[in-house]
């Protein structure tokens, strides 16, 4: 019985490596016949989505953090808050901005929202 289990095993090895042989072999010859150059040539600039809300009106309890967007498309968004990893509000009114503090050096900022986000990572 331990000589049948050895047999499978190592024929189930084999197996594995040669499908595994056959998909980087695959994997090369697309390369070779579709470079990615071709590909990101082709490809346009990316544009702006807007994630739909249920509601038009604004719920104070939605909100979302982003990065670099302008009043516009804030107001598009009908959130009632948001942030955007530092203390730099756009002063638009579409949405309430929330402060958020990174640590000590953050503390002597001044707090211009009813809330705080904080960061910690541990």
């Amino acid at each position: 019985m331990d000589e049948f289990l050895r047999k499978l095993f190592l024929a189930l090895l084999w197996r594995s490596i040669l499908i595994g042989v056959l998909v980087i072999a695959i994997i090369i010859v697309l390369y070779l016949l579709f470079p990615w150059e071709h590909l990101s040539s082709q490809v346009s600039q990316p544009s702006t989505i807007y994630l739909p809300l249920i509601t038009s009106n604004p719920d104070p309890r939605h909100g979302v953090g982003l990065a670099a967007i302008g009043c516009e498309a804030l107001e598009k968004l009908h959130i009632g808050w948001y942030y955007n990893w530092g203390g730099d509000s756009l002063n638009c009114g579409a949405a309430e901005f929330i402060d958020m503090i990174w640590g000590v050096q953050d503390m002597t900022t001044t707090i211009t929202s009813r809330y705080i986000l904080g960061f910690c990572d541990l």
